[in-house]
């Protein structure tokens, strides 16, 4: 019996985005994304964080309200926005803009 040929097909790396074409900007992302999922901690997303609360609805001139914040202390890694609701007259551009400058 012959013996069976052996696979050749090329596993990407950690870091190898699959798109070829992807910017220097992508791949740093990518490598902060899978050093993050490798680590012991736990991220946490959370929409219209700043925007919409428990006991908040829009605050025109707060930008650090948060019920996560409230609860945990941290802020979410990571926070969400509906751009259709900006569409239909919502402006969270202020808040969007804090969170971003938080890091």
């Amino acid at each position: 019996e012959s013996p069976r040929p052996q696979a050749t097909s090329r596993v990407a790396s950690a870091a190898d985005p699959t798109d070829a074409g992807a910017t220097e900007e992508t791949r740093q992302l990518l490598q902060a994304l899978q050093a993050m999922g490798s680590s012991d901690g736990t991220m946490l997303g959370h929409h219209y964080d700043n925007y919409v609360g428990q006991n908040f609805w829009e605050p025109t001139d707060v930008h650090n309200k948060s019920d996560v914040h409230e609860a945990t202390g941290s802020y979410p890694s990571m926070f969400g926005y509906d751009f259709n609701q900006m569409l239909r007259g919502q402006n969270w551009t202020e808040h969007a803009r804090w969170a971003h400058e938080q890091g």
